[in-house]
């Protein structure tokens, strides 16, 4: 919920704290609305041998995005799955990439796509996509 001077449900709260610093007879109602929140986003970047002209191109974009949005779970996948989202939160984009190519074992490797997304399902999905998540796929199928 968020302050809203023409929202549809009165904020007790703020409506009461108002009174109390006004010390006025009146009491002057506060209203709220509903926040709108942006939706999580779930990106799996193919990082395997066909990916290697794109795939940091898309780490970078991922790290622009994790900047920019709150809510975003970023994973590798070549041979296996790989978290990097905390990787991605470096405030630099050389670094972020540098902590992402420390972590990602299997750069520029082969590709399992189908072991990668049953892991991420069996373990990753029921918590991250449970909220109406965007899920970004990228890879090119090979």
């Amino acid at each position: 919920m968020r302050p809203d001077p023409r929202g549809d449900r009165v904020d007790l709260r703020a409506t009461l704290r108002q009174a109390v610093r006004s010390g006025r007879d009146g009491i002057p109602l506060r209203w709220r609305s509903p926040a709108a929140r942006p939706p999580v986003v779930v990106a799996l970047c193919d990082v395997s041998g066909s990916m290697a002209r794109y795939s940091r191109m898309l780490l970078r974009f991922l790290h622009a995005l994790t900047r920019g949005r709150g809510r975003v779970h970023s994973f590798t996948f070549g041979t296996r799955l790989t978290p990097v989202t905390r990787c991605l939160r470096h405030r630099d984009v050389d670094q972020a990439l540098a902590a992402v190519g420390r972590a990602v074992q299997d750069w520029e490797g082969g590709t399992l796509i189908g072991p990668s997304l049953r892991e991420f399902n069996r373990r990753w999905s029921r918590r991250l996509l449970s909220q109406g998540a965007i899920v970004l796929l990228m890879t090119d199928g090979g």
